[in-house]
């Protein structure tokens, strides 16, 4: 299938663009449009609600993504991005813990994918990137 705009994949790209970008206000607005559904689009509008001090909303919809996880597989790399938004870093890295035991793919590009800043500083961050990185050259 070719996209087209307002597929689901286009809406995340732009989202992350502006969210790089600093522009997080744009990135919500992007999420916030129909095509954005799932959830990792639920969790970077966790990241862009917290980033723009919304933090009852960003809470709220954490709430909602680990009550699907409950229900559904949702990735806990997704759940730790909310906590890592919000600035719990321990639960950030229990749910990255989690990942890690889950095998989650997109812990091979944890510095690349994810708008990881607000944990980058705590050593565990350092531990967890050697830890996937000797796992992933070990294939």
């Amino acid at each position: 299938k070719e996209l087209g705009p307002g597929d689901l994949e286009d809406v995340i790209l732009d989202a992350r663009l502006r969210m790089l970008q600093g522009r997080w206000a744009d990135a919500l607005k992007e999420l916030e449009r129909p095509a954005a559904r799932g959830w990792l689009a639920q969790s970077l509008h966790i990241v862009c609600e917290a980033r723009l001090g919304r933090v009852d909303g960003a809470r709220a919809h954490l709430a909602e993504l680990e009550t699907e996880r409950k229900r559904h597989y949702v990735g806990a790399d997704y759940v730790a991005l909310g906590y890592a938004a919000l600035g719990d870093r321990d639960a950030a890295f229990r749910w990255l813990e989690q990942a890690y035991a889950d095998r989650s793919g997109c812990l091979y590009d944890l510095p690349v994918l994810m708008p990881w800043d607000p944990i980058h500083s705590d050593q565990r961050w350092k531990e967890l990137e050697r830890r996937v990185n000797s796992q992933h050259g070990a294939r």
